[in-house]
């Protein structure tokens, strides 16, 4: 009898070993419905993520070298020349992408990039007489990037230069001749080159700032909530509060208040759900706001002297952090005029 239930103990425990064993490699399988007839070419242990193609870049409108700023002498770039034209590509500004369609003169091209294994490839825009236009596909194989064309439906990893996944599973990709090298060599050996930025993809769903703004700069970010993916976020530079203390209010909701100095290094933002009518304090840090009722509020929102002490005004839904990880995380942003 125990031989018995041993047996069966056995079977059922299989079961559900092999069940639960397949079920993470189905999230990359069935995120993307299509593909019925096709499987991948890859061990599906070594995939990761799921279908959720990034933003496409596509077209996007180049820079002269002698007009672009915001660029360090060290930060990496990618060089490409086709028939006599040089473009340079600005890792930092790839980042929101990892995959940049473009073309010199009707000859396609694509640039990708992968932050994760710091892989950088450059492919002919073209296989078998089909135009290729690859996003990055959310999925990673080997923690590598993994391209997707909407056309033809096929995936694409970075690193083998292969397709992994559709109708040219196994097939490579031809690459192209490029440099990663510095931003300073660049521009110095390429002065003539074209230069992608921030703004260059003019259909991107992320809005462009007024003034271009450094990958790696922190900024403040309010965000105005709908629903997680789809809110808004009001962004704050630094030098957007000169000139002492200076206040704004939010670029989506009036009910914030927005207040820092560029001299002190701070922005803090609040809920103004009252509607006081909140004017700035100079040369009184860390008091920062004084309302209509003469109640003084810190940098912390708390009401420290006057009639409300004891009160507070609530934080507003915002935080700092790095440029590029605010455009990756979110798609609308509204910047200070």
């Amino acid at each position: 009898m125990k031989a018995f239930f041993m047996r069966y103990f056995l079977i059922g425990f299989c079961f559900v070993f092999f069940s639960c064993s397949s079920s993470g490699n189905d999230d990359v399988e069935t995120n993307n419905p299509s593909q019925t007839a096709y499987e991948w070419t890859v061990p599906l242990v070594d995939l990761l993520g799921n279908f959720n193609p990034f933003p496409l870049a596509e077209n996007p409108v180049l820079e002269k070298v002698s007009t672009v700023e915001g660029i360090n002498d060290d930060q990496t770039v990618i060089v490409i020349s086709i028939e006599n034209q040089i473009n340079i590509y600005p890792l930092h500004f790839i980042h929101s992408y990892e995959v940049i369609n473009d073309q010199i003169n009707g000859s396609s091209f694509i640039i990708s990039y992968c932050p994760i294994t710091q892989s950088t490839a450059s492919l002919v825009g073209n296989y078998n007489n089909e135009h290729l236009t690859f996003r990055a596909s959310g999925i990673l194989y080997k923690e590598n990037l993994v391209m997707h064309d909407a056309i033809s439906d096929t995936y694409w990893s970075q690193m083998l230069l292969t397709c992994i996944k559709g109708k040219y599973a196994d097939n490579q990709i031809e690459n192209l001749a490029m440099i990663e090298t510095s931003w300073k060599i660049a521009k110095t050996y390429f002065p003539d080159g074209n230069v992608f930025t921030s703004s260059s993809i003019i259909n991107s769903k992320k809005a462009k700032a007024t003034t271009e703004i450094n990958n790696d700069e922190k900024v403040f970010g309010i965000i105005n909530q709908s629903s997680i993916k789809s809110s808004d976020v009001s962004i704050y530079r630094y030098g957007d509060f000169k000139n002492g203390i200076t206040k704004h209010t939010n670029l989506s909701a009036q009910n914030d208040i927005i207040v820092g100095s560029e001299e002190m290094s701070f922005i803090a933002a609040f809920q103004n759900t009252s509607n006081l009518n909140l004017t700035v304090l100079q040369n009184e840090f860390p008091t920062i706001l004084i309302d209509e009722t003469g109640t003084k509020y810190d940098v912390f929102g708390n009401a420290v002297e006057g009639s409300n002490s004891g009160n507070r005004l609530f934080p507003s839904v915002g935080y700092i952090a790095a440029w590029w990880a605010w455009q990756d995380f979110y798609e609308s942003f509204n910047f200070v005029e």
